[in-house]
């Protein structure tokens, strides 16, 4: 059909006595509304959704005058959280033509937990006021990992069980069975950037660590503990290609080592660029443990993460502001969600 909008019409007319014509101006206007067709009802899954998008929602649309014809979404969010689960929110499917015309449809959205990552079991903190100072030893040993490398450096860890330790040596306990941000930078080593993911599991009423992914510029190492002891192998996926070549990570040397009988050692030397400074991970039959050695200012003075803040220890929300002294709402403020760049394969 001709375009909506004004136009100039030429009128001529002719015959026996000769010609004439005028020219007047001609509005077409769209009046009709398009059509919109939507799913009776969608399902968010916390932990594995990205957030909505529009053919989540809308399944069909059409209209008479199909340039400019947009689809779009109404709701009060489109990404959901904890706080969110075994609630149902409505989401309103929108198209709208270059007339401004539209069709609508609503959507009830149901959000679900299927992680078990927002049912929190057995999360025991150390209180603030019991932290050891910077340098000092942990209240309690490990799992695995060394100790701390003394004042000189900071270190940070998460451990098998699954055991955390912030910068400045606090201890704390988050059961929750989902994918955790250890730490993250984007700035890291001249922007190359750095992400550590740390992936749980479930074990009757215990999470354990299972899984660490490691970022560094381009490249991702992933390295997965085993619970079949015959299976006492190197599980590790690098640019998640399983047991590939394994030289480097983002330019930064990558050893490996067998130190005791079901145990292995993945150590990445940043010290081209920080001197001293290692990202260790350890594994011992199923558990997983990643521990930042000798971890300076300079290198992770700008990281977030589950591990809290470098310069003062706060255990900061994603907000880079708010404090979280719970620890369960910290770990499920640190899940991997969707906008969080993808580790595991």
């Amino acid at each position: 059909m001709p375009n909506v909008g004004t136009s100039s019409v030429t009128l001529e007319v002719s015959g026996s006595a000769g010609m004439d014509q005028c020219t007047t101006d001609v509005t077409i206007v769209d009046n009709e509304p398009p059509t919109i067709s939507c799913v009776s009802d969608f399902t968010y899954y916390v932990g594995y959704s990205a957030p909505l998008a529009t053919w989540d929602i809308i399944t069909t649309y059409n209209d008479n005058c199909w340039d400019g014809l947009t689809p779009s979404l109404q709701a009060a969010d489109i990404s959901y959280a904890c706080s969110d689960v075994d609630n149902t929110y409505t989401v309103t499917g929108v198209v709208t033509d270059s007339s401004g015309n539209t069709a609508t449809c609503d959507v009830p959205v149901t959000v679900l937990d299927t992680t078990g990552c927002c049912a929190v079991i057995g999360t025991v903190p150390v209180p603030r006021s019991e932290v050891n100072p910077p340098g000092a030893s942990p209240t309690g040993p490990p799992p695995t990992g060394p100790s701390p490398t003394g004042p000189t450096g900071s270190t940070t860890e998460g451990n098998g069980d699954p055991h955390f330790t912030t910068w400045t040596n606090e201890h704390f306990e988050f059961h929750g069975q989902c994918d955790l941000v250890m730490m993250s930078d984007p700035s890291f080593a001249d922007d190359i950037g750095l992400d550590i993911h740390l992936r749980t599991k479930l074990v009757r009423f215990w999470r354990y660590i299972k899984t660490a992914a490691i970022r560094i510029g381009n490249d991702i190492l992933e390295i997965e503990g085993w619970s079949d002891e015959l299976l006492n192998t190197a599980r590790y996926w690098i640019n998640y290609e399983y047991q590939g070549e394994l030289n480097e990570l983002g330019g930064f040397p990558v050893s490996t080592s067998s130190p005791g009988a079901k145990k292995r050692e993945y150590k990445i030397d940043l010290g081209s660029k920080y001197p001293g400074q290692v990202i260790l991970v350890k594994v011992f039959k199923e558990f997983v443990g990643v521990r930042v050695v000798n971890g300076s200012e300079e290198a992770f003075g700008k990281t977030v993460g589950i591990v809290g803040d470098f310069k003062t220890g706060n255990t900061l929300a994603r907000d880079g502001v708010t404090v979280i002294d719970d620890f369960s709402e910290l770990g499920n403020e640190w899940q991997v969600l969707p906008s969080d760049n993808k580790l595991f394969h």
